[in-house]
């Protein structure tokens, strides 16, 4: 009997809702912050049904990574590179908020131990200037087209976190990238993501 092998997902949570701060000045930056309602609803996101939405022919994986409201590339580095030894080749990566930005950063200054076949990148930034902060991407990034077969990004355009002009300047790194701008989704931490499903089961 042949046994049907699943494609294995890595999908990356963001940072937290004081990942952007200034981490020099963390408590200062704490006073002056803005609660959002939107991001501190409760409810299940699209991340956490990712594997019951895709069914038995995927394998969803999301490692937590280390501190998330005051990360640091280094560690998360670290968690990312032991995950992704225990998966198989052709696997695709999805990052949501600093999540893309990290797999950005590391697709572009890294080779990765298994193949890539696609980068879904959510809602991620693309320059932040935030004292502390060690996610900043280099000006290259052509080595993602090179290692990478298919790179898709999405973004709404009422995100009240991250601007969706993000998107612009992915594309002019990253000329063959699709770009896929949407409606009403805010910084995309809902339940409900069919355009996300639809993108994995095609690919």
């Amino acid at each position: 009997m042949t046994t049907t092998k699943k494609q294995h997902i890595l999908a990356l949570h963001g940072g937290g809702s004081y990942a952007l701060l200034d981490q020099g000045n963390f408590l200062e930056s704490l006073e002056t912050f803005t609660i959002s309602l939107d991001r501190i609803r409760c409810g299940v996101g699209w991340k956490s049904a990712l594997q019951d939405d895709l069914g038995e022919h995927f394998e969803v994986f999301s490692p937590r990574m280390p501190f998330p409201d005051r990360p640091h590339y280094e560690e998360w580095k670290v968690i990312f590179e032991k995950t992704l030894n225990l998966l198989e080749d052709n696997l695709i990566v999805i990052g949501h908020s600093l999540g893309g930005l990290f797999l950005m950063k590391y697709l572009s200054e890294n080779i990765p131990s298994k193949k890539v076949k696609a980068l879904v990148s959510v809602a991620a930034p693309f320059a932040i200037e935030a004292k502390g902060f060690d996610f900043t991407l280099s000006d290259d990034l052509s080595r993602i087209e090179q290692n990478i077969e298919s790179v898709y990004l999405f973004h709404s355009k009422d995100d009240p976190v991250v601007s969706i002009d993000a998107l612009q300047s992915y594309k002019e790194k990253i000329p063959n990238a699709h770009l896929l701008a949407l409606d009403g989704y805010k910084h995309i931490n809902g339940r409900d993501f069919p355009e996300l499903l639809a993108l994995l089961r095609k690919i």
